[in-house]
Formats: structure tokens, sequence, C-alpha cells
């Protein structure tokens, strides 16, 4: 019988009831599967839906449903994002469903950029053990933070260029300083003319 995998990995009880299984679902996968989000530098780039997830090893497996983003700015406006959905079919990969979702809200979008781009330093930092140290920063510009996340203040990117904390200094993966790296993440959303 040919159907899509997700079925497989969701209690019968939530099965259509004329039991096509050959059909995607056609409710909130979020509340069945496991759900990793991959955002770069503060855009939602995609969620995949997983079958199983090991919490002991932090590993996800057996993708069912893969969800991507591609954003569509007019300058440094948010116009509208392409939304692309593919779902495992029979052990195959099927594209869909492919959306155009206006931005209706081009401000409140770039809160939630910002707010990923804090989170992403988040995770950089416990890469590469440097957790301690950034939250240590962090805890010293709480009123710079918000008012970046909020509405793109440069305050924050700016405390940073200038801090005379030595652990910025240090080289990255790719060449640059530490500092280099926090700068160019906190440059994204930054509202340039803002008056200081």
């Amino acid at each position: 019988m040919t159907v899509f995998d997700v079925w497989l990995h969701i209690n019968e009880i939530h099965h259509p009831s004329d039991g096509n299984l050959a059909k995607p679902p056609e409710f909130d996968l979020k509340r069945y599967l496991h759900r990793k989000e991959i955002s770069k530098f503060g855009l939602k780039r995609s969620v995949t839906f997983y079958g199983t997830y090991d919490q002991t090893s932090d590993q996800y497996d057996v993708p069912l449903c893969a969800v991507s983003w591609q954003t569509v700015f007019d300058g440094t406006t948010p116009k509208e994002q392409i939304k692309r959905t593919a779902w495992l079919f029979n052990g195959k990969w099927l594209n869909l469903d492919e959306q155009i979702l206006k931005i209706e809200q081009p401000k409140v979008y770039l809160q939630a950029m910002r707010r990923r781009v804090i989170e992403e330093l988040n995770d950089l930092a416990d890469q590469f053990g440097l957790a301690d140290k950034l939250k240590t920063l962090y805890e010293a510009h709480p009123n710079e933070i918000y008012v970046y996340k909020e509405g793109g203040s440069p305050q924050f990117r700016q405390a940073i260029a200038s801090s005379t904390e030595s652990w910025l200094d240090l080289p990255s993966t790719d060449g640059r300083t530490v500092r280099d790296v926090i700068v160019q993440y906190l440059s994204i959303g930054v509202v340039e003319n803002e008056a200081n």
C-alpha cells in the first residue's frame, strides 16, 4: 500500500476516518512528531519533523516532513516568504506544496528575527565553550539587548565593538575574531539611522 511515511509514526486513532493513508495529514504536526528548526542569521530556514528523538544523545531520526522558508526583502524590509513543504512518501521525498506568504507586519517579523539572532549567538557560544563569558556580557547589557531585539538599536553592537573583554579578540573558526562574528550577527536588522 502506498502511504505517507508520517502515518507510520502517528497513533492510529489520529488516522483519517476513511483509512486513506495516501494523503498527508491536515493537522498540526507539532503535537505528534519531533521538530528541529534551523535558523541562520536570524532567519528561520527550515523545520524538519522527525519520527524519533533520543533525548540522551540529542539525535533526531526518521525525517518525515520538511518545511523550508525563503524570505524576500525589499531593501531591508521583509516583504514575503516562500514556504515549501515536502513529505516522505514510500521512502522518497515528494514536494507537495509551495506558498507565497505576504509578511503583513514587517516590524514584528524583524523583532522575531533579532530574537533568533540572540539565540543563535547563545548556540554558537555553547559550541565553542564561551557560554559563561557570553552570559556575563549579556548580563552587563540587558537594556541594550532589549532595544536591539525590540527596535533594532545598534547600541549592543557598539558595546561589543568597543568592549575591552580580551576573550572577544580570540580567533574564531574562520580566522576572524569572536568580536567580529558577534558584531556581524548584531548588525542583522539594525536600524542604522537611529538617534543615539
